[in-house]
């Protein structure tokens, strides 16, 4: 029960759609509305006499508002919207690290030269190439982070590290603790020929 808690917690402009439907469940689509961020999900016996059930009516509820969400997402297409959308920038760069949020018109892709000259001073670079981009939904916003590095985009490099991994020549804690030359260094070892 407490995933899908934190499933509906993530979606509520759905379960304010799902609310006043004639279910029995508008309750706990109460208790549910008013969970913030950082509060805790409520606990069986707490949550049983918020609403007023046992805890097999709770169970019964919970699936049944489960059901309904996952049928409400699938079938019509203006309950999820995700209107707003903020961009999160993480800059790795040799010297320094840096964050910042951003709404932006346009995502850059993976592999895309990024200039942010207003971070030159602080940061030691201007310009970055965008190593990943990660995308997250909730509630009605989007928020994309774009991680950016100093190195230029290689694909064969990030190819031959796939594989790699996918051998298991070089197991996947190396791939991520080390930096970029020791990949390099054990990825030409293991893979002479390119």
């Amino acid at each position: 029960m407490k995933d899908v808690f934190l499933d509906l917690c993530y979606a509520k402009p759905a379960l304010h759609r799902l609310k006043g439907r004639g279910k029995p469940y508008d309750a706990l689509i109460d208790v549910l509305l008013v969970i913030g961020e950082d509060d805790p999900l409520p606990v069986g016996k707490d949550l049983q006499q918020q609403v007023g059930l046992t805890a097999g009516g709770l169970r019964r509820w919970v699936t049944l508002l489960h059901e309904d969400f996952l049928t409400i997402i699938a079938e019509e297409s203006d309950v999820l919207q995700f209107s707003m959308v903020e961009h999160h920038f993480v800059l790795e760069d040799n010297t320094n690290n840096a964050f910042f949020t951003c709404r932006l018109a346009v995502t850059p892709r993976v592999g895309e030269e990024v200039e942010v000259p207003f971070l030159r001073q602080y940061a030691g670079s201007g310009h970055y190439y965008v190593r990943r981009v990660r995308h997250r939904y909730e509630d009605d916003k989007a928020i994309i982070t774009v991680r950016l590095q100093t190195e230029r985009h290689n694909k064969h490099y990030e190819y031959l590290k796939d594989r790699a991994e996918f051998d298991n020549s070089i197991d996947f804690r190396t791939l991520i603790m080390s930096n970029r030359r020791e990949i390099e260094k054990l990825l030409r070892e293991e893979y002479p020929n390119g």
